[in-house]
């Protein structure tokens, strides 16, 4: 990956931090009695294939330690690092993490299934969404590499996104791309 590239996979990364994390507040209590011990809230991906690719990439990428560990699986994670030190820890560990079209892959699944609105995000081609949203970082550094544009009506998936959008099962909206 060359200078920005990688600073879209540790914003990629961050996102996906982001979003764990605001899970992880909510459903702290839930866990709270199995790891008393546990430092920050307690991230639980519930068995569910998007939130397990979210907790295997975030360990994969060091921002999360699991819990439970048995083998290489673990059901609970806690951070390792600050939301804002996301970025920099998933650049630093890219090496060992998932290719920024595998995490581009969590990424979609993760925001088209669970909280459009709220992060300001859309999977439809040439329909501007994100202006001034929750993901503005991660969609400038995605802007960056070629993957959206910019416009003042917010952000617009390229052509570039085509692969990624098929492999996250938008078939019908991305055919022709």
């Amino acid at each position: 990956m060359n200078e920005l590239e990688l600073q879209a996979y540790g914003r990629v990364a961050q996102a996906l931090a982001r979003h764990a994390y605001a899970m992880a507040e909510s459903e702290d209590k839930d866990y709270r009695q199995a790891f008393p011990n546990a430092p920050g809230p307690i991230y639980y991906h519930w068995s569910t294939s998007t939130f397990e690719a979210v907790a295997h990439d975030l360990w994969r990428l060091g921002i999360f330690r699991p819990l439970d560990q048995t083998g290489a699986w673990a059901y609970h994670f806690v951070f390792n690092c600050t939301i804002d030190e996301a970025n920099l820890v998933a650049e630093r560990n890219a090496a060992a993490g998932p290719t920024l079209a595998e995490l581009l892959i969590t990424f979609i699944n993760l925001f088209a299934d669970f909280g459009t609105q709220y992060w300001g995000f859309s999977t439809n081609p040439n329909v501007p969404f994100g202006l001034n949203a929750r993901l503005t970082p991660t969609f400038d550094a995605l802007a960056s590499i070629g993957y959206l544009t910019k416009s003042d009506q917010g952000y617009t998936w390229t052509y570039l996104i085509g692969p990624v959008m098929r492999a996250s099962y938008f078939d019908e909206d991305w055919t022709a791309h």
